[in-house]
């Protein structure tokens, strides 16, 4: 008898990815699309597109100030959501998320109809958000499921179910458009986070719910957080699984060590227990030829990011990376792959150290302040140098 919550409402006669991938086992750890900011809008139509903007029913002006966001924006992530009360309302919502930190940016911006957004200056939006006076604290959690059928069946049928049982248990789901990665469906987006989730199912939606409701992180399905490379995506959730680290926001990011191309050493700092962690990330292919989506049909050859290694660091082994330590303040190298990831650009001009604080007291300081991403310069897609 097949037990698997992801083959319910399953036509065995055909191939569907993400019971594949679920069969198969295929890991879930750096396996997070990579985003800084995510664009969520309102739009109750069919999505008919395999893309965002391919399947929404934008007006030109529209489509033009959501283009603006895509090209001038850090790495975004544009998704279009809907509910249940989205055909019954004129009005819409639009979000734009900037993840990260203990102090994740969310502003939600409400239009009289979607012909409205082209009225909307949604760069100007997001570059208010580095201003503290922009920052909104959410009491609830925001989740995006992918239902989007035209692109992948099996969000569609994973995740039509799955976003009905959230409702179910009061939590503000909403359907959204491709969010990548269908053979992981059901896909969830903690787009004020920046987590990804992978195989959830409505059978695993009330623990699931529970923990997120609390600030936990489910981390039997985490793919890992938007804002990291995937390296240290998979350290992270090697790192929580391995420690039963679920708080969110507890563990930041501090240094990279390069072994060699497949193995890197991430390091972290455990702002709760006051110590430093590192995790041994070596890259491994797994499996050939593998369905790895439903519309596309084709075979791709899947991989795992697998923790060689998880110990205690120290800040000697710190300060030989390039760490420094001043005045509670610690001072981090940037590698030049991790923001090409990051900015999702091709080229970088130039980079510099970032900082960010070792003692918890200064964190609010730290993310209310644009004085530690201004000075990063980026080439945009249309050649224009922006001074973010």
């Amino acid at each position: 008898m097949n037990t698997n919550p992801a083959s319910k409402n399953f036509s065995f006669d055909q191939r569907f990815c993400a019971l594949e991938a679920k069969t198969r086992g295929e890991s879930l750890p750096g396996k997070a699309e990579i985003a800084h900011t995510f664009l969520l809008i309102e739009d109750p139509n069919a999505w008919s597109g395999k893309s965002a903007l391919q399947a929404s029913s934008l007006s030109e002006k529209a489509r033009l100030r959501v283009e603006d966001f895509d090209r001038c924006v850090l790495a975004p992530r544009i998704l279009f959501i809907k509910n249940e009360s989205s055909k019954q309302r004129h009005d819409r919502s639009i979000f734009i998320c900037r993840p990260g930190g203990l102090r994740p940016r969310v502003r939600r911006i409400e239009i009289d109809s979607l012909e409205g957004l082209g009225e909307v200056d949604l760069v100007q939006i997001s570059r208010d958000l580095e201003q503290s006076d922009h920052v909104v604290t959410c009491t609830s959690p925001l989740l995006l499921v992918c239902t989007h059928g035209k692109k992948d069946k099996c969000c569609a049928k994973i995740g039509g179910p799955l976003v009905q049982t959230l409702h179910g248990l009061n939590i503000e789901a909403w359907e959204c458009t491709h969010t990548g990665g269908d053979r992981f469906a059901g896909n969830v987006i903690d787009p004020i986070r920046g987590h990804y989730y992978g195989f959830v199912y409505s059978d695993y939606a009330e623990e699931f719910a529970l923990k997120i409701s609390n600030d936990w992180i489910p981390l039997q399905h985490f793919r890992g957080a938007t804002y990291l490379g995937a390296f240290t995506q998979a350290a992270e959730v090697h790192l929580r699984i391995a420690n039963s680290i679920e708080r969110t926001g507890q563990l930041s990011s501090v240094l990279r060590t390069v072994v060699n191309l497949n193995t890197m050493i991430e390091h972290f700092y455990d702002w709760e227990n006051d110590v430093f962690w590192a995790a041994t990330i070596n890259k491994q292919p797994t499996e050939q030829n593998v369905l790895s989506g439903c519309s596309v049909g084709g075979s791709t050859n899947t991989f795992s990011y697998n923790a060689v290694e998880i110990r205690l660091s120290t800040r000697n082994e710190l300060l030989a990376g390039g760490v420094s330590f001043q005045d509670g303040w610690l001072h981090r190298p940037v590698f030049r792959e991790d923001l090409t990831k990051l900015l999702a650009f091709p080229q970088v001009a130039a980079f510099m150290c970032l900082q960010f604080p070792c003692d918890p007291a200064k964190e609010a300081d730290f993310f209310d302040s644009a004085e530690n991403s201004k000075f990063l310069i980026k080439e945009s897609r249309s050649g224009e140098i922006l001074m973010l």
